[in-house]
């Protein structure tokens, strides 16, 4: 790990580092181990006055490249409010079986592919936005896939907003439009509109 600082130092630093062979899990599921990914150099940054960073594009691969998938990312965030956006582009499929449910990924497919932009604040919500992301039961297929529009959620996860998001599988097409709601131990469809 390399860091420098920068100055002089009337304020606060901007603090750059340069990091290599990092390894993050990714949690996806609270029942199966997170995704493991390792990214090979990672660059970035914090301007320690406005509470502002930046990872520049880098590549990370599925557990240090044991397993399939490839992932380049970017991301922007902040301090205060703690809020952060981040650009993905899953150029090799990641197996995500072991994540899904059993008929899922027997009939659809556990290779995820695709891009997707993703962003938020812990006061405000999360958002998914210019998305484009298939399953598939092998790397170069695309059973199913959820496009376009935009997921917005909030408290947690419990209330997911559906805007206009296109949903394909095979000559099956679909826009859903209208939020979901968990409460009482299930989601519960508030004006949803397939």
């Amino acid at each position: 790990m390399r860091r420098r600082d920068g100055g002089p130092f009337i304020a606060l630093p901007r603090v750059e580092l340069n990091l290599h062979n990092l390894d993050v899990d990714v949690p996806l599921s609270a029942k199966e181990d997170p995704i493991h990914l390792t990214l090979a150099e990672v660059h970035g940054g914090i301007d320690l006055v406005n509470e502002e960073g930046f990872i520049e594009k880098t590549k990370a691969l599925v557990r240090g490249g044991k397993e399939p998938g490839e992932v380049m990312m970017s991301a922007t965030f902040g301090l205060k409010p703690l809020n952060a956006t981040a650009d993905l582009d899953i150029v090799n499929p990641i197996d995500v079986g072991r994540l899904l449910p059993a008929k899922v990924a027997t009939s659809a497919g556990h290779f995820l592919s695709g891009k997707l932009s993703v962003g938020g604040d812990v006061d405000a919500g999360f958002e998914m936005k210019d998305f484009d992301l298939a399953l598939g039961t092998s790397p170069k297929d695309r059973s199913i896939s959820v496009s376009k529009g935009r997921i917005f959620a909030k408290n947690d996860f419990e209330w997911i907003d559906f805007q206009k998001v296109h949903f394909d599988a095979g000559r099956n097409h679909a826009v859903i439009n209208g939020p979901i709601e968990y409460t009482n131990g299930e989601f519960v469809y508030r004006n949803v509109n397939i």
